[in-house]
């Protein structure tokens, strides 16, 4: 990513710190920032927000800028704008915000990197002038499918405003060669100026690690949304045949509950899917946890005799890579 003209680097954020937001891409830009960092690189990162009684805190949060209220009154101006995907352009309007912001502190952004969500990084490149790279962490037309979306025409047009910022991005990176190519054959885009460059995954001391000594020989550990992406479903399905054969057998769901649709059109958040998929003495034997941070998922991940990663896609699956770096039995998904 760097060369002898690029000494300083900003990241793009969803949200801000790591471990206190359950996002892979904050994971992710908070890896890469130590990383770069102790390489002596001048790194920035913009939020999109930060939680709260947050410590270490982003260079710029895009929370500040503009209010919530403008955000909301932009959005619904864009969405009478044809071939406009309004959440991108509104996503750019914010970042181009915090970027004068930050250069009118005497901070220099260098290079910026962007997910490809939304397009936001092709509106933002007739903005600024700075080098955009631009991370695939989830292309709309594999992310939406798995999420089990419409494709419809909102849908279209968020794949067509993602496909224009990828095309017309000054650099592409990409977790996996396996969302590169997936790219590159939906799109019909060479990338020539694209790399795979891996998520960089945790350092877990032998101290910290699984071992048979400190497991529950009962207890199956899930990370992950309760939504069809991640595979909530998939795990509960499961877990209802796996008490049957042992009664003994429980289940640790950690995530936020973000609803799905089944194939027949049903919608379910959390609760309603285990009153209708599990009968009433397997569902006391779930323990819903709901949304932890990373230090409070540790002693869970030591604890299970398994892991279980159940998405229905993965561009380079954090929790997958996570729960082997502490050294945790774990049952994945081929995605």
């Amino acid at each position: 990513m760097f060369d002898t003209k690029h000494t300083s680097a900003t990241f793009f954020s969803p949200g801000w710190p790591p471990g206190r937001v359950a996002n892979g891409i904050v994971t992710y830009v908070g890896a890469i920032k130590d990383a770069l960092v102790a390489q002596g690189k001048h790194v920035h990162v913009i939020a999109g927000s930060v939680a709260e009684g947050a410590a270490d805190l982003p260079t710029f949060n895009l929370g500040d800028l503009p209010s919530r209220r403008r955000v909301r009154l932009l959005l619904r101006a864009l969405n009478k704008v044809p071939y406009v995907e309004p959440t991108g352009a509104a996503l750019s309007l914010q970042l181009a915000s915090g970027l004068r912001r930050m250069q009118s502190q005497g901070l220099q952004p260098g290079l910026l990197e962007v997910e490809e969500s939304f397009g936001a990084a092709w509106y933002l490149q007739q903005m600024i002038d700075l080098p955009l790279v631009v991370r695939l962490h989830g292309p709309w037309f594999l992310n939406g499918t798995a999420l089990g979306m419409d494709e419809d025409a909102a849908f279209a047009l968020r794949d067509a405003t993602e496909r224009r910022c990828i095309r017309d991005a000054d650099g592409l990176t990409a977790p996996s060669r396996d969302v590169l190519e997936a790219v590159r054959r939906k799109h019909g885009l060479a990338l020539p100026h694209a790399a795979v460059i891996p998520n960089p995954g945790p350092a877990i001391s032998p101290e910290q690690r699984w071992t048979p000594a400190t497991s529950d020989k009962q207890t199956i550990l899930f990370v992950g949304r309760f939504d069809r992406h991640k595979g909530g479903d998939i795990m509960i399905d499961a877990f209802a045949e796996i008490a049957r054969a042992c009664p003994q057998a429980r289940l640790v769901f950690v995530g936020p509950d973000r609803g799905l649709r089944d194939e027949a059109g049903t919608s379910f958040d959390l609760p309603t899917y285990l009153r209708t998929k599990l009968p009433l003495d397997v569902q006391e034997r779930v323990d819903v946890k709901g949304p932890l941070s990373g230090e409070a998922i540790v002693p869970l991940r030591r604890s299970a005799c398994v892991t279980v990663v159940a998405s229905r896609y993965e561009n380079f699956g954090l929790a997958l890579v996570e729960a082997l770096s502490y050294g945790c039995p774990t049952v994945a998904s081929n995605t």
